[in-house]
């Protein structure tokens, strides 16, 4: 019970501080869509649409357009504690003002849950990244635990982010010790 107890309170505090946030920056997050999408899909979401421009770890976005975020990675030489967009990971995300964002999370570990959640706190990130933030750092956005893949079938998020406040943002997972360890990246809105 008390578990419930402290989950509900800690959703409705998350919510509290998501909506103060949204009115002080101006940034619109309305609640999108969840489900399942195979293993073998993934192949279509990598690829990288024709007005997206890259530049070493540097993603740049001018458009309106659905960004696929594959949360731990499970490949030799990346660290689980990664985010993956389009080939690239943990990369900085430079985007114009003004445009709608869909952020397609999919959770592809097969032994952990994770989530992608946007803040104006930058790094370093302490192991309970989620109860420090709330007590005062604040989220702009915190999607929900995705559970991990089973059976090649993964879970997926997508919210809608529409760019309308200017400056430097970061997007991070607030599972236990996940940021602290690396998984975070850089949003530019400029």
């Amino acid at each position: 019970m008390q578990r419930r107890l402290f989950a509900l309170v800690s959703a409705i505090l998350v919510l509290a501080v998501a909506l103060s946030a949204l009115a002080l920056t101006n940034v619109y997050f309305p609640r999108g869509e969840s489900g399942t999408v195979a293993v073998s899909d993934l192949g279509n979401l990598s690829i990288v649409p024709s007005d997206i421009s890259i530049s070493g770890n540097t993603i740049y976005i001018n458009s309106s357009i659905t960004v696929p975020v594959e949360m731990g990675i499970m490949m030799p030489n990346i660290s689980m504690y990664s985010f993956m967009i389009w080939g690239h990971v943990n990369p900085k995300l430079v985007i114009q003002p003004h445009l709608h964002i869909d952020f397609m999370e999919i959770n592809v570990d097969n032994d952990s849950y994770h989530n992608f959640a946007i803040t104006g706190t930058p790094p370093p990130y302490p192991y309970m990244a989620m109860s420090t933030m709330m007590n005062g750092g604040g989220f702009l956005m915190d999607e929900p635990m995705l559970p991990p893949q089973s059976g090649g079938i993964m879970h997926y998020s997508v919210e809608t982010f529409t760019s309308n406040a200017q400056g430097t943002f970061w997007y991070i997972c607030t599972y236990p010790g996940h940021a602290e360890n690396g998984m975070y990246g850089e949003i530019q809105i400029a």
